[in-house]
């Protein structure tokens, strides 16, 4: 990258960067390899079936972060100019789409989704840099998913010893998900997951393992979407920030910088070279 794109470059301001729910073919009953970047609850969670891709993109933008930030601040007067950024916190730089961005000198707070992880942040804004030009082509990574089949037990929302059992369940696995629903306006994939490796003791499918556990029960089927209300709030609203768990966010943060301890220090001179567009 030459040094005539490491401006505050406003070309792509209201551009959308592609997704990657659209690059997959889904099918009904076809497997996929995958990992949950971030649980919600066991019916909004997201995940990345690209996940080699992502890895060497993650270190890409640490490394080239670290290198180059300093050319990639954005003026506190600037920030409303941008629908896209990238963010630094908990020691990692993650793409992010701004969700609210402070209009007053007392507003200190930008909120941000990380658009490769499915988490939400409140970053400060000298936190807030330029996404470069390139970074725009990459679609982001993290795609919408829930569980299928299975509502909360003997509650109209999800307890969070239900959230939690699932969450410490799926954590670190690498899972497959059998596609059984695909709702292509929300981009939303519904699915059964299990132990890529089979060796856990999931009992299978992640789904029985709640069940086992009295922490979910089956749907007939029958059930209407609008009464569903354990699928509140909307996945667009979690994305705005509503309903957030700080601490499993900061945990999962931490976690994902402890996962890259030594970062290259040379940068390739493009993205293009690590074959990821």
């Amino acid at each position: 990258m030459n040094s005539s794109e490491m401006y505050d470059n406003v070309e792509h301001d209201y551009s959308l960067i592609p997704h990657s729910f659209n690059d997959q073919l889904w099918k009904i009953d076809e497997i996929y390899g995958l990992k949950i970047t971030y649980a919600h609850n066991p019916s909004k969670f997201w995940i990345v079936i690209r996940i080699n891709q992502l890895d060497v993109f993650h270190k890409f933008l640490q490394c080239y972060y670290r290198e180059y930030g300093r050319f990639h601040s954005i003026s506190r007067s600037n920030l409303g100019w941008h629908r896209y950024a990238v963010v630094y916190i908990y020691k990692s730089y993650y793409r992010a789409l701004l969700v609210t961005v402070p209009m007053k000198y007392e507003d200190k707070r930008v909120l941000a989704f990380l658009i490769d992880y499915g988490i939400t942040v409140e970053v400060p804004p000298t936190n807030v840099l330029v996404l470069t030009d390139e970074l725009y082509k990459v679609p982001q990574f993290a795609i919408r998913a829930t569980l299928s089949g299975i509502g909360p037990f003997q509650s109209a929302t999800w307890t969070s010893e239900a959230t939690d059992t699932f969450r410490s369940i799926v954590k670190d696995l690498l899972l497959v998900g059998k596609v059984k629903r695909v709702d292509r306006v929300r981009r939303v994939v519904e699915m059964e997951l299990d132990d890529y490796y089979c060796k856990t003791s999931c009992m299978g499918l992640i789904k029985n393992a709640l069940l086992a556990k009295r922490c979910a029960m089956p749907l007939s089927g029958f059930e209407k979407e609008r009464d569903l209300k354990f699928r509140e709030p909307p996945f667009f609203e979690i994305e705005a920030g509503v309903d957030q768990d700080t601490e499993c966010v900061k945990n999962t943060l931490k976690k994902i910088t402890s996962s890259y301890p030594e970062i290259p220090k040379m940068c390739p001179v493009s993205i293009k070279h690590l074959k990821i567009i």
